[in-house]
Protein backbone atom coordinates (compact mmCIF):
# COMPACT_ATOMS: atom_id res chain seq x y z
CA UNK A 1 0.00 0.00 0.00
CA UNK A 2 2.56 2.18 1.13
CA UNK A 3 4.52 1.44 -2.20
CA UNK A 4 1.61 2.38 -4.19
CA UNK A 5 1.31 5.78 -2.67
CA UNK A 6 5.32 6.36 -2.98
CA UNK A 7 4.72 5.80 -6.93
CA UNK A 8 1.81 8.19 -7.09
CA UNK A 9 3.68 11.19 -5.19
CA UNK A 10 6.88 10.50 -7.23
CA UNK A 11 4.65 11.11 -10.57
CA UNK A 12 2.75 13.77 -8.86
CA UNK A 13 6.48 15.59 -7.91
CA UNK A 14 7.80 15.14 -12.00
CA UNK A 15 4.73 16.41 -13.58
CA UNK A 16 5.25 19.80 -10.59
CA UNK A 17 8.12 19.81 -11.65
CA UNK A 18 7.93 19.55 -15.34
CA UNK A 19 5.74 22.72 -15.44
CA UNK A 20 8.06 24.35 -12.86
CA UNK A 21 10.97 23.95 -15.60
CA UNK A 22 8.52 25.75 -17.87
CA UNK A 23 8.24 29.69 -17.06
CA UNK A 24 5.94 30.08 -20.30
CA UNK A 25 3.98 27.78 -19.62
CA UNK A 26 2.93 28.84 -16.13
CA UNK A 27 2.64 32.74 -17.85
CA UNK A 28 0.44 31.30 -20.18
CA UNK A 29 -1.33 29.61 -17.04
CA UNK A 30 -1.35 32.65 -14.44
CA UNK A 31 -0.32 35.68 -16.16
CA UNK A 32 -1.69 35.81 -19.79
CA UNK A 33 -5.47 35.34 -18.65
CA UNK A 34 -5.00 37.72 -15.65
CA UNK A 35 -3.15 40.69 -18.53
CA UNK A 36 -6.35 39.71 -20.60
CA UNK A 37 -9.00 39.83 -18.30
CA UNK A 38 -7.46 43.33 -16.56
CA UNK A 39 -6.96 44.88 -20.37
CA UNK A 40 -11.15 44.46 -21.08
CA UNK A 41 -11.68 45.89 -17.23
CA UNK A 42 -9.44 48.67 -18.17
CA UNK A 43 -10.27 49.22 -21.72
CA UNK A 44 -14.64 48.63 -21.43
CA UNK A 45 -16.62 51.66 -20.80
CA UNK A 46 -19.56 49.52 -19.32
CA UNK A 47 -21.80 50.94 -22.06
CA UNK A 48 -23.50 50.94 -25.72
CA UNK A 49 -21.11 53.91 -26.82
CA UNK A 50 -23.47 56.87 -27.88
CA UNK A 51 -24.66 56.98 -31.48
CA UNK A 52 -23.14 59.64 -33.89
CA UNK A 53 -26.77 61.56 -34.59
CA UNK A 54 -27.72 63.84 -37.91
CA UNK A 55 -30.65 66.23 -37.68
CA UNK A 56 -32.62 67.02 -40.48
CA UNK A 57 -34.99 70.05 -39.71
CA UNK A 58 -37.61 71.50 -41.90
CA UNK A 59 -35.45 74.29 -44.22
CA UNK A 60 -35.34 77.14 -42.28
CA UNK A 61 -35.64 75.74 -38.99
CA UNK A 62 -31.98 75.57 -38.11
CA UNK A 63 -32.00 78.14 -35.56
CA UNK A 64 -35.61 78.10 -34.48
CA UNK A 65 -35.52 78.40 -30.35
CA UNK A 66 -37.83 74.65 -30.81
CA UNK A 67 -34.95 72.77 -32.71
CA UNK A 68 -32.47 74.15 -30.06
CA UNK A 69 -34.94 73.20 -26.85
CA UNK A 70 -35.18 69.65 -29.02
CA UNK A 71 -31.57 69.35 -28.84
CA UNK A 72 -30.90 69.73 -25.35
CA UNK A 73 -33.75 67.35 -24.81
CA UNK A 74 -31.77 64.54 -26.91
CA UNK A 75 -28.32 65.56 -26.41
CA UNK A 76 -28.10 63.13 -23.44
CA UNK A 77 -29.06 60.20 -25.05
CA UNK A 78 -27.29 60.60 -28.95
CA UNK A 79 -23.86 62.42 -29.63
CA UNK A 80 -24.61 65.15 -31.76
CA UNK A 81 -22.08 67.73 -33.76
CA UNK A 82 -24.74 71.12 -34.18
CA UNK A 83 -21.85 72.67 -36.25
CA UNK A 84 -21.66 69.77 -38.65
CA UNK A 85 -24.71 67.41 -38.05
CA UNK A 86 -27.66 69.71 -38.57
CA UNK A 87 -29.22 69.58 -42.02
CA UNK A 88 -32.03 70.76 -43.41
CA UNK A 89 -32.11 68.31 -45.97
CA UNK A 90 -32.16 64.58 -46.02
CA UNK A 91 -29.94 63.31 -48.73
CA UNK A 92 -26.61 64.90 -47.16
CA UNK A 93 -27.53 63.14 -43.84
CA UNK A 94 -28.13 59.70 -45.28
CA UNK A 95 -24.74 60.71 -47.41
CA UNK A 96 -22.92 61.32 -43.79
CA UNK A 97 -25.04 57.70 -42.73
CA UNK A 98 -23.29 55.63 -45.56
CA UNK A 99 -19.79 57.30 -45.13
CA UNK A 100 -19.90 55.80 -41.83
CA UNK A 101 -19.84 59.15 -40.14
CA UNK A 102 -23.09 59.02 -38.85
CA UNK A 103 -24.45 56.03 -37.05
CA UNK A 104 -28.27 57.36 -36.92
CA UNK A 105 -30.08 59.89 -38.57
CA UNK A 106 -33.30 62.03 -37.24
CA UNK A 107 -35.77 63.89 -39.55
CA UNK A 108 -38.24 65.94 -37.81
CA UNK A 109 -41.04 66.99 -40.32
CA UNK A 110 -42.54 70.11 -40.43
CA UNK A 111 -46.28 68.98 -39.10
CA UNK A 112 -44.44 68.75 -35.43
CA UNK A 113 -45.80 72.19 -35.04
CA UNK A 114 -49.25 71.69 -35.87
CA UNK A 115 -49.84 68.22 -34.33
CA UNK A 116 -53.11 69.62 -32.54
CA UNK A 117 -54.26 70.90 -35.71
CA UNK A 118 -54.52 68.19 -37.58
CA UNK A 119 -55.54 65.50 -34.39
CA UNK A 120 -52.86 62.92 -36.29
CA UNK A 121 -49.71 61.68 -35.01
CA UNK A 122 -46.65 62.65 -36.20
CA UNK A 123 -44.04 60.15 -37.12
CA UNK A 124 -40.24 61.34 -36.64
CA UNK A 125 -37.89 59.15 -38.76
CA UNK A 126 -34.85 57.39 -37.43
CA UNK A 127 -32.81 56.33 -40.49
CA UNK A 128 -29.89 53.78 -39.63
CA UNK A 129 -27.99 51.29 -41.68
CA UNK A 130 -27.09 48.17 -38.88
CA UNK A 131 -26.80 44.27 -39.94
CA UNK A 132 -26.26 43.21 -36.22
CA UNK A 133 -30.04 42.72 -34.68
CA UNK A 134 -28.37 43.59 -31.01
CA UNK A 135 -27.52 47.13 -32.47
CA UNK A 136 -30.68 47.21 -34.41
CA UNK A 137 -33.42 46.50 -31.05
CA UNK A 138 -30.90 49.29 -29.38
CA UNK A 139 -31.39 51.88 -31.72
CA UNK A 140 -34.96 51.21 -32.18
CA UNK A 141 -34.96 51.07 -27.84
CA UNK A 142 -33.55 54.36 -27.75
CA UNK A 143 -35.44 55.91 -30.52
CA UNK A 144 -38.55 54.85 -28.08
CA UNK A 145 -37.76 56.49 -25.47
CA UNK A 146 -36.48 59.59 -27.11
CA UNK A 147 -40.11 60.14 -28.30
CA UNK A 148 -41.20 59.64 -24.96
CA UNK A 149 -39.59 62.52 -23.56
CA UNK A 150 -40.71 64.57 -26.30
CA UNK A 151 -43.94 63.72 -25.92
CA UNK A 152 -44.02 64.30 -22.38
CA UNK A 153 -42.97 67.91 -23.24
CA UNK A 154 -45.45 68.32 -25.57
CA UNK A 155 -47.81 67.45 -23.26
CA UNK A 156 -46.69 69.23 -20.56
CA UNK A 157 -45.90 72.41 -22.32
CA UNK A 158 -48.52 73.18 -24.59
CA UNK A 159 -51.82 70.65 -24.33
CA UNK A 160 -52.69 71.53 -20.80
CA UNK A 161 -53.23 75.28 -20.97
CA UNK A 162 -54.22 75.17 -24.74
CA UNK A 163 -57.21 72.62 -23.93
CA UNK A 164 -58.07 74.65 -20.44
CA UNK A 165 -58.62 78.21 -22.49
CA UNK A 166 -60.29 76.20 -25.14
CA UNK A 167 -62.98 75.44 -22.69
CA UNK A 168 -63.52 79.12 -21.60
CA UNK A 169 -63.24 80.23 -24.85
CA UNK A 170 -66.81 77.87 -25.63
CA UNK A 171 -68.39 79.30 -22.86
CA UNK A 172 -67.46 82.72 -24.02
CA UNK A 173 -68.80 81.87 -27.77
CA UNK A 174 -71.99 80.39 -26.53
CA UNK A 175 -72.32 83.72 -23.82
CA UNK A 176 -71.57 85.78 -27.02
CA UNK A 177 -74.28 83.85 -29.43
CA UNK A 178 -76.84 85.10 -26.67
CA UNK A 179 -75.61 88.66 -26.70
CA UNK A 180 -76.02 88.75 -30.51
CA UNK A 181 -79.37 87.48 -30.46
CA UNK A 182 -80.16 90.19 -28.02
CA UNK A 183 -78.33 92.72 -30.22
CA UNK A 184 -80.25 91.93 -33.35
CA UNK A 185 -83.25 92.68 -31.46
CA UNK A 186 -82.50 95.87 -30.18
CA UNK A 187 -80.94 96.62 -33.45
CA UNK A 188 -84.60 96.20 -35.14
CA UNK A 189 -86.61 97.96 -32.46
CA UNK A 190 -84.06 100.76 -33.28
CA UNK A 191 -82.70 100.81 -29.56
CA UNK A 192 -79.37 102.22 -30.79
CA UNK A 193 -77.96 103.15 -27.17
CA UNK A 194 -78.93 99.42 -25.39
CA UNK A 195 -77.30 97.87 -28.94
CA UNK A 196 -73.81 99.52 -28.05
CA UNK A 197 -74.10 98.97 -24.57
CA UNK A 198 -74.49 95.58 -25.53
CA UNK A 199 -71.76 95.61 -27.96
CA UNK A 200 -69.34 97.42 -25.35
CA UNK A 201 -70.06 94.06 -23.06
CA UNK A 202 -69.75 91.63 -25.75
CA UNK A 203 -65.90 93.70 -26.54
CA UNK A 204 -65.05 93.59 -22.94
CA UNK A 205 -65.47 89.82 -22.85
CA UNK A 206 -63.85 89.21 -25.93
CA UNK A 207 -60.92 91.44 -24.88
CA UNK A 208 -60.27 88.82 -21.69
CA UNK A 209 -60.61 86.35 -23.65
CA UNK A 210 -57.76 86.98 -26.07
CA UNK A 211 -55.45 87.86 -23.74
CA UNK A 212 -55.84 84.56 -21.72
CA UNK A 213 -55.21 82.85 -25.06
CA UNK A 214 -52.29 85.28 -26.00
CA UNK A 215 -50.63 84.52 -22.98
CA UNK A 216 -50.82 80.32 -22.70
CA UNK A 217 -50.38 80.34 -27.15
CA UNK A 218 -46.84 78.68 -26.83
CA UNK A 219 -46.64 77.66 -30.22
CA UNK A 220 -49.81 75.92 -30.25
CA UNK A 221 -51.53 76.28 -33.80
CA UNK A 222 -54.83 75.61 -33.19
CA UNK A 223 -54.81 77.83 -30.28
CA UNK A 224 -53.17 80.60 -32.34
CA UNK A 225 -55.88 80.06 -35.30
CA UNK A 226 -58.66 80.89 -32.51
CA UNK A 227 -56.62 83.92 -31.03
CA UNK A 228 -56.66 85.43 -34.92
CA UNK A 229 -60.56 84.24 -35.08
CA UNK A 230 -61.48 86.28 -31.69
CA UNK A 231 -59.72 89.58 -32.69
CA UNK A 232 -61.36 89.85 -36.24
CA UNK A 233 -64.15 89.37 -33.99
CA UNK A 234 -63.09 92.26 -31.92
CA UNK A 235 -62.86 94.31 -35.09
CA UNK A 236 -66.74 93.10 -36.44
CA UNK A 237 -67.57 94.79 -33.02
CA UNK A 238 -65.86 97.65 -33.45
CA UNK A 239 -66.78 98.33 -37.11
CA UNK A 240 -70.48 97.81 -35.56
CA UNK A 241 -70.22 100.19 -33.02
CA UNK A 242 -68.73 102.67 -35.15
CA UNK A 243 -71.96 102.63 -37.54
CA UNK A 244 -74.12 102.66 -34.52
CA UNK A 245 -72.74 105.73 -33.42
CA UNK A 246 -73.10 107.17 -37.08
CA UNK A 247 -76.47 106.19 -37.43
CA UNK A 248 -75.93 103.71 -40.70
CA UNK A 249 -78.40 101.90 -42.34
CA UNK A 250 -80.26 98.45 -40.43
CA UNK A 251 -79.59 95.97 -43.53
CA UNK A 252 -75.71 97.26 -43.20
CA UNK A 253 -76.19 96.51 -39.66
CA UNK A 254 -77.69 93.03 -40.32
CA UNK A 255 -74.87 92.21 -42.67
CA UNK A 256 -72.60 92.69 -39.73
CA UNK A 257 -74.39 90.82 -37.45
CA UNK A 258 -74.39 87.95 -39.63
CA UNK A 259 -69.94 88.31 -39.97
CA UNK A 260 -70.16 88.13 -36.35
CA UNK A 261 -72.03 84.96 -36.08
CA UNK A 262 -69.78 83.71 -39.12
CA UNK A 263 -66.93 84.65 -36.46
CA UNK A 264 -68.48 83.07 -33.38
CA UNK A 265 -68.71 79.65 -35.64
CA UNK A 266 -65.46 79.37 -36.43
CA UNK A 267 -65.00 79.57 -32.89
CA UNK A 268 -67.01 77.15 -32.19
CA UNK A 269 -65.26 74.88 -34.76
CA UNK A 270 -62.05 75.46 -33.74
CA UNK A 271 -62.73 74.82 -30.05
CA UNK A 272 -64.56 71.27 -31.20
CA UNK A 273 -61.94 70.22 -33.28
CA UNK A 274 -58.78 70.77 -30.51
CA UNK A 275 -61.53 68.82 -28.00
CA UNK A 276 -62.32 66.33 -30.62
CA UNK A 277 -58.34 65.18 -30.33
CA UNK A 278 -58.13 61.53 -29.80
CA UNK A 279 -56.41 61.26 -26.24
CA UNK A 280 -53.88 58.49 -27.77
CA UNK A 281 -52.44 62.07 -29.80
CA UNK A 282 -52.63 64.25 -26.97
CA UNK A 283 -51.04 61.94 -24.84
CA UNK A 284 -48.18 60.86 -27.76
CA UNK A 285 -48.29 63.27 -30.81
CA UNK A 286 -45.32 61.95 -32.10
CA UNK A 287 -44.33 58.55 -33.11
CA UNK A 288 -40.85 57.01 -34.05
CA UNK A 289 -40.58 55.49 -37.42
CA UNK A 290 -37.98 52.97 -38.04
CA UNK A 291 -35.70 52.81 -41.57
CA UNK A 292 -33.39 50.40 -41.29
CA UNK A 293 -30.87 50.90 -44.92
CA UNK A 294 -29.12 47.91 -44.51
CA UNK A 295 -30.41 45.14 -46.46
CA UNK A 296 -31.23 42.88 -43.53
CA UNK A 297 -33.97 40.31 -45.97
CA UNK A 298 -31.22 37.36 -45.77
CA UNK A 299 -31.25 37.21 -42.34
CA UNK A 300 -35.31 36.75 -42.05
CA UNK A 301 -37.90 38.19 -39.91
CA UNK A 302 -36.59 38.68 -36.86
CA UNK A 303 -39.94 39.23 -35.24
CA UNK A 304 -40.92 35.72 -36.28
CA UNK A 305 -38.30 33.55 -36.18
CA UNK A 306 -35.45 35.40 -33.88
CA UNK A 307 -33.34 32.24 -33.81
CA UNK A 308 -33.03 32.33 -37.62
CA UNK A 309 -31.81 35.83 -37.51
CA UNK A 310 -29.89 35.23 -35.05
CA UNK A 311 -27.90 31.97 -35.80
CA UNK A 312 -27.09 33.92 -39.98
CA UNK A 313 -26.20 36.91 -38.13
CA UNK A 314 -23.28 34.87 -36.12
CA UNK A 315 -22.29 32.22 -38.38
CA UNK A 316 -19.73 34.48 -40.25
CA UNK A 317 -18.02 35.59 -37.38
CA UNK A 318 -18.19 31.92 -36.01
CA UNK A 319 -16.39 31.12 -39.41
CA UNK A 320 -13.71 33.97 -38.84
CA UNK A 321 -12.96 32.59 -35.55
CA UNK A 322 -12.75 28.90 -36.20
CA UNK A 323 -10.41 29.60 -38.84
CA UNK A 324 -8.28 31.94 -37.03
CA UNK A 325 -8.37 29.38 -33.95
CA UNK A 326 -7.56 26.23 -36.41
CA UNK A 327 -4.75 27.76 -38.15
CA UNK A 328 -2.95 29.65 -34.93
CA UNK A 329 -3.14 26.26 -33.46
CA UNK A 330 -2.06 24.03 -36.47
CA UNK A 331 0.98 26.45 -37.10
CA UNK A 332 1.70 26.76 -32.97
CA UNK A 333 2.43 23.27 -33.19
CA UNK A 334 3.77 22.90 -36.59
CA UNK A 335 7.60 23.99 -35.54
CA UNK A 336 7.60 23.36 -31.88
CA UNK A 337 7.05 19.21 -32.60
CA UNK A 338 9.82 19.57 -35.30
CA UNK A 339 11.88 20.57 -32.60
CA UNK A 340 10.88 17.76 -30.03
CA UNK A 341 10.93 14.57 -32.72
CA UNK A 342 14.51 15.62 -33.70
CA UNK A 343 13.10 16.40 -37.55
CA UNK A 344 14.85 19.56 -37.19
CA UNK A 345 18.34 17.98 -36.51
CA UNK A 346 17.94 16.43 -40.33
CA UNK A 347 16.49 19.48 -41.58
CA UNK A 348 20.09 21.13 -40.64
CA UNK A 349 22.00 18.61 -42.82
CA UNK A 350 19.99 19.04 -45.55
CA UNK A 351 20.00 21.61 -48.31
CA UNK A 352 16.31 23.14 -47.17
CA UNK A 353 16.26 26.44 -45.61
CA UNK A 354 14.28 27.89 -42.50
CA UNK A 355 12.82 29.97 -45.43
CA UNK A 356 12.21 27.77 -47.57
CA UNK A 357 10.94 25.30 -44.38
CA UNK A 358 8.02 27.73 -43.69
CA UNK A 359 7.03 28.92 -46.63
CA UNK A 360 6.46 25.05 -47.23
CA UNK A 361 4.37 24.39 -44.44
CA UNK A 362 2.27 28.41 -45.02
CA UNK A 363 1.68 26.68 -48.51
CA UNK A 364 0.64 22.91 -46.91
CA UNK A 365 -1.92 25.08 -44.38
CA UNK A 366 -3.54 27.14 -46.76
CA UNK A 367 -4.33 24.16 -49.03
CA UNK A 368 -5.74 22.54 -45.96
CA UNK A 369 -7.29 26.16 -45.15
CA UNK A 370 -9.07 26.16 -47.92
CA UNK A 371 -10.78 22.24 -47.62
CA UNK A 372 -12.05 23.54 -44.56
CA UNK A 373 -13.57 26.54 -45.49
CA UNK A 374 -15.01 25.09 -48.58
CA UNK A 375 -16.62 21.98 -46.08
CA UNK A 376 -17.76 24.36 -43.57
CA UNK A 377 -19.03 27.15 -45.91
CA UNK A 378 -21.39 24.66 -48.05
CA UNK A 379 -22.76 23.50 -44.69
CA UNK A 380 -23.35 26.77 -43.76
CA UNK A 381 -25.36 27.73 -46.48
CA UNK A 382 -27.40 24.56 -47.23
CA UNK A 383 -27.70 23.41 -44.25
CA UNK A 384 -27.96 26.58 -41.87
CA UNK A 385 -29.91 28.97 -44.91
CA UNK A 386 -26.87 31.24 -44.61
CA UNK A 387 -27.17 33.57 -48.01
CA UNK A 388 -23.93 33.69 -49.90
CA UNK A 389 -23.54 35.84 -53.02
CA UNK A 390 -21.45 34.09 -56.06
CA UNK A 391 -20.68 37.69 -57.12
CA UNK A 392 -18.37 37.76 -54.02
CA UNK A 393 -17.01 34.95 -54.50
CA UNK A 394 -13.45 36.46 -55.43
CA UNK A 395 -13.49 38.82 -52.13
CA UNK A 396 -14.51 35.59 -49.93
CA UNK A 397 -11.64 33.90 -51.22
CA UNK A 398 -8.95 36.78 -50.97
CA UNK A 399 -10.84 37.54 -47.45
CA UNK A 400 -9.90 33.63 -46.65
CA UNK A 401 -6.58 33.92 -48.09
CA UNK A 402 -5.29 37.03 -46.06
CA UNK A 403 -7.09 35.75 -42.89
CA UNK A 404 -5.42 32.52 -43.06
CA UNK A 405 -1.63 33.78 -43.78
CA UNK A 406 -2.04 36.41 -41.07
CA UNK A 407 -3.51 33.52 -38.47
CA UNK A 408 -0.56 30.70 -39.37
CA UNK A 409 1.87 34.23 -39.01
CA UNK A 410 1.08 34.43 -35.24
CA UNK A 411 0.80 30.72 -34.97
CA UNK A 412 4.72 30.54 -36.36
CA UNK A 413 5.70 33.13 -33.85
CA UNK A 414 4.36 31.37 -30.97
CA UNK A 415 6.35 28.08 -32.03
CA UNK A 416 9.12 29.39 -32.84
CA UNK A 417 8.94 31.33 -28.81
CA UNK A 418 7.85 27.92 -27.14
CA UNK A 419 9.52 24.84 -26.45
CA UNK A 420 6.80 22.81 -25.96
CA UNK A 421 3.61 21.74 -27.21
CA UNK A 422 1.65 22.48 -23.95
CA UNK A 423 3.25 25.94 -24.28
CA UNK A 424 1.86 26.20 -27.80
CA UNK A 425 -1.40 25.23 -26.87
CA UNK A 426 -1.83 27.13 -24.23
CA UNK A 427 -0.31 30.35 -26.10
CA UNK A 428 -3.16 29.68 -28.99
CA UNK A 429 -5.69 29.54 -26.38
CA UNK A 430 -5.26 33.06 -25.27
CA UNK A 431 -5.11 34.29 -28.26
CA UNK A 432 -8.69 32.20 -29.02
CA UNK A 433 -9.59 34.31 -25.31
CA UNK A 434 -7.99 37.35 -26.57
CA UNK A 435 -10.28 36.94 -29.87
CA UNK A 436 -13.53 36.61 -28.10
CA UNK A 437 -12.75 39.71 -25.70
CA UNK A 438 -11.74 41.92 -28.07
CA UNK A 439 -12.46 40.97 -32.19
CA UNK A 440 -16.27 42.16 -31.87
CA UNK A 441 -17.81 38.24 -31.67
CA UNK A 442 -20.28 39.01 -28.52
CA UNK A 443 -18.97 42.87 -27.56
CA UNK A 444 -18.61 46.00 -30.38
CA UNK A 445 -14.94 47.62 -30.54
CA UNK A 446 -16.39 50.60 -30.62
CA UNK A 447 -17.56 50.11 -26.89
CA UNK A 448 -14.18 49.84 -25.64
CA UNK A 449 -11.63 52.89 -25.12
CA UNK A 450 -9.42 53.77 -28.45
CA UNK A 451 -6.18 52.42 -27.30
CA UNK A 452 -7.57 48.84 -26.45
CA UNK A 453 -9.59 49.30 -30.17
CA UNK A 454 -6.47 49.32 -32.23
CA UNK A 455 -5.03 46.11 -30.26
CA UNK A 456 -7.95 44.34 -31.13
CA UNK A 457 -7.30 45.93 -34.77
CA UNK A 458 -3.84 43.46 -34.30
CA UNK A 459 -5.86 40.70 -34.52
CA UNK A 460 -6.38 39.00 -37.66
CA UNK A 461 -10.16 37.90 -36.51
CA UNK A 462 -11.64 41.20 -35.93
CA UNK A 463 -11.42 42.02 -39.75
CA UNK A 464 -12.29 38.60 -40.67
CA UNK A 465 -15.78 38.89 -38.92
CA UNK A 466 -16.31 42.69 -39.78
CA UNK A 467 -15.58 41.79 -43.49
CA UNK A 468 -17.45 38.46 -43.20
CA UNK A 469 -20.59 40.02 -42.25
CA UNK A 470 -20.13 42.34 -45.11
CA UNK A 471 -19.57 40.07 -48.08
CA UNK A 472 -21.92 37.37 -46.72
CA UNK A 473 -24.83 39.53 -45.33
CA UNK A 474 -24.32 42.89 -47.20
CA UNK A 475 -23.25 41.52 -50.68
CA UNK A 476 -20.21 44.61 -50.01
CA UNK A 477 -16.26 44.33 -51.04
CA UNK A 478 -13.99 44.31 -48.36
CA UNK A 479 -12.06 48.17 -47.77
CA UNK A 480 -8.66 48.13 -48.92
CA UNK A 481 -7.71 48.86 -45.02
CA UNK A 482 -8.75 45.66 -44.25
CA UNK A 483 -5.85 43.98 -46.59
CA UNK A 484 -4.00 46.73 -45.42
CA UNK A 485 -4.01 45.87 -41.69
CA UNK A 486 -4.24 41.93 -42.46
CA UNK A 487 -1.14 42.19 -44.74
CA UNK A 488 0.97 43.95 -42.43
CA UNK A 489 -0.03 41.37 -39.39
CA UNK A 490 0.95 38.48 -41.85
CA UNK A 491 4.41 40.08 -42.66
CA UNK A 492 5.33 41.09 -39.44
CA UNK A 493 4.56 37.59 -37.44
CA UNK A 494 6.05 36.19 -40.63
CA UNK A 495 9.17 38.22 -40.67
CA UNK A 496 9.46 37.39 -36.65
CA UNK A 497 8.85 33.65 -36.79
CA UNK A 498 11.68 33.86 -39.52
CA UNK A 499 14.40 35.31 -37.47
CA UNK A 500 13.68 33.21 -34.48
CA UNK A 501 13.48 29.99 -36.43
CA UNK A 502 16.33 30.57 -38.54
CA UNK A 503 18.63 31.20 -35.22
CA UNK A 504 17.28 27.76 -34.47
CA UNK A 505 17.48 26.17 -37.71
CA UNK A 506 21.50 26.63 -38.13
CA UNK A 507 23.62 23.84 -38.02
CA UNK A 508 25.63 22.93 -35.03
Amino acid sequence: MLKNIVRIFAFCAKELNAIRRQPLLLVGLIIGPFLILSLFGVGYQGEQPKLRTGIVVPPGHRDDPQVTELLKRISNTFLIDPERHIYESEAPAVAALENDELDLVEVFPLEMTTVYSTGKAVDIRFIYSEVDPLLRSWIEYLSYTQINELNKGMLFSVVGQSQQQIGTLRDYVSDARQQISQLREQLSGNKRNEARQTIRSLRESGALQLIALSMTQNGASETSTSTQSLSSLQASLDTLDRDLAAGGSLEKQEQQLAELDTRLSELDQQADRVQAIDPAVVVSPLRSVANNLAPIESLGDITKDPATAYVRFYTPAVLALLLQHMMVTLAGLSLVRELQQGTLEMFRVSPLSAFQTLIGKYASYTILSALIITVLVSLMVFGLGVPFYTGQLLNFALLTFMLTIASLGIGFFISSVVSTDSQAVQFSMLVLLMSVFFSGFFISIKSFLPFVQNIARGLPVTHGIANYQQIMLLNRAPETSTYIWLGGIALVSFLLSWLIFSRQFQRK
